[in-house]
């Protein structure tokens, strides 16, 4: 019984705790992103152009199946 008091928090304590945990968080992130290796100016370049060249490809793919289904749907519906 004498556990179960102890553990039971107000709710001024609970608003507190929520606050903290915020808090830490941010602080956690802070501190995690100054590990981070970012790229350099010439990375990002190259990094985006081949993100680019990926993103050509797949709009000629799909558009390539978008006719071919476009095709077929007429086919079938003048059969």
């Amino acid at each position: 019984m004498a556990n179960a008091e102890k553990t039971k928090k107000s709710f001024i304590e609970k608003i507190k705790d929520f606050f903290k945990g915020i808090a830490l968080f941010f602080l956690n992130m802070a501190h995690e992103l100054k590990k981070v290796t970012w790229p350099t100016k010439k990375e990002m370049i190259n990094y985006s152009l081949v993100v680019f060249a990926f993103m050509i490809v797949m709009m000629v793919v799909i558009g390539v199946f978008d006719v071919a289904a476009g095709k077929l749907v007429d086919v079938i519906i003048r059969f």
